[in-house]
């Protein structure tokens, strides 16, 4: 595990990764640990294991791309027991990646089940950091690659225990090997594989949230919305881009989301939330992915704006009407992410008539219901009044709707990525 917290700024539109080589006794590179970073330094601020992993993942799928980054070779990823029991890695390739869990991961029930599943899918398990203790053993029983730290551990402790878990036919890979009397140590004392400063300090590899990036989530936005779109073309439109898939699945499964049932693939989430709900989802995520490299107050605006023009429709019973106020309030702020002219920005989309007209002539119930949510957001009490009478509303329960958008928008935001 990396444990380099040095705070450092990071760069508005790039994202980084670090890979250290993991060398085999030939001196041959067998895989890298891959790192979250924030910057070019060789250094991140902690964000907590779960994110710092998450956006890991994220980047390596979305950003660099996984093949990319590894050079077709293994790569090794740091798992807490969050992202474990969450299976995230089940959109990493079973065939090019260790799943590393952490010393931090506790030989729970759960965690036990968790990584029979995760090998019984194919996935090669590895423990970090290792130091034995008996309520280890179910874990030792499953692992692949056991990974022990030398700046932990010393000669006495290191070489019974490597004895003994090669007997057992476990993989045994030496970490924090920094210098070359750490490294000939490891060599006599039987060890497979050797990660260090001694060979390489990790490799920052850089990439940018481009506007390639950007102009792919236009893309799905268009297709998920065209009216004609069916839901086998959904699937695959998710499933071409893992990182949404990703996210996708994560955010049905969490606890704010509220669906019982665990959703374990796309074709399950499609059955399950049904084709408006669907396509309500991969829009908030696409919008959210667009405004990455924006001000946060920006993505919160066009969130609580759609969230409250929903809850204004349901409370009317129109069910029907539902989706078009959704995505009204969610493009709302499309020609500020997108940098240009509100109607060039609708241009580059394939959505519903009504959105598009309402936020071109800025006219009609669907755009009150908007401009109710954007007083709201300045405080105009005025206007607040003038638009809830308008729209037959009592104040106090439009108030109530803004309260809930707001909060929803901010369970939506809390969703560890």
């Amino acid at each position: 595990m990396d444990s380099d917290t040095t705070p450092q700024t990071q760069q508005c539109n790039a994202v980084f990764v670090g890979r250290q080589p993991i060398i085999d006794r030939q001196g041959h590179t067998f895989a890298y640990e891959l790192l979250f970073r924030n910057s070019q330094h060789n250094s991140h601020i902690d964000g907590g294991c779960d994110n710092d992993s998450s956006q890991l993942i994220h980047n390596c799928l979305n950003v660099m791309g996984y093949k990319a980054i590894t050079g077709g070779k293994r790569g090794f990823v740091n798992f807490t027991t969050n992202l474990l029991l969450d299976e995230d890695y089940t959109v990493l390739p079973a065939n090019s990646v260790v799943i590393e869990l952490l010393e931090t991961v506790q030989p729970t029930p759960d965690v036990i089940e968790a990584c029979k599943k995760l090998k019984a899918a194919g996935y090669t398990l590895a423990l970090d950091d290792f130091i034995y203790k008996p309520e280890f053993e179910p874990l030792i029983e499953l692992a692949d690659i056991i990974k022990i730290d030398f700046l932990l551990t010393d000669e006495l402790q290191r070489r019974p225990l490597v004895r003994l878990l090669k007997q057992r036919g476990k993989i045994m890979l030496a970490e924090k090997v920094e210098t070359q009397k750490d490294f000939d140590a490891a060599m006599i004392e039987g060890f497979d594989y050797f990660q260090g400063y001694y060979f390489s300090k990790p490799e920052i590899i850089e990439g940018q949230q481009a506007q390639s990036s950007m102009l792919g989530y236009l893309q799905i936005l268009s297709e998920i919305n065209d009216e004609n779109v069916e839901f086998d073309q959904i699937n695959q439109i998710i499933q071409r881009d893992p990182a949404l898939c990703y996210k996708l699945l994560k955010y049905l499964n969490s606890i704010s989301f509220g669906i019982q049932e665990e959703i374990k693939n796309i074709n399950q989430a499609t059955t399950l939330l049904g084709l408006v709900q669907l396509r309500k989802w991969v829009s908030l995520l696409c919008t959210s992915m667009i405004t990455l490299s924006k001000p946060t107050a920006l993505t919160t605006s066009a969130l609580s704006r759609a969230r409250f023009c929903e809850l204004f429709i349901d409370s009317k019973n129109d069910p029907q009407q539902n989706y078009e106020y959704f995505l009204c309030g969610l493009f709302s702020a499309i020609d500020a992410m997108l940098n240009m002219p509100m109607h060039q920005a609708l241009d580059k989309l394939t959505i519903p008539e009504s959105v598009y007209d309402a936020l071109i002539s800025r006219t009609g119930a669907l755009f009150d219901t908007l401009n109710l949510a954007t007083a709201f957001e300045t405080a105009d009490y005025q206007q607040i009044q003038e638009l809830s009478q308008k729209l037959s509303l009592d104040t106090e329960q439009a108030q109530a709707l803004f309260r809930d958008a707001i909060q929803w928008t901010d369970d939506f935001l809390d969703i560890p990525m």
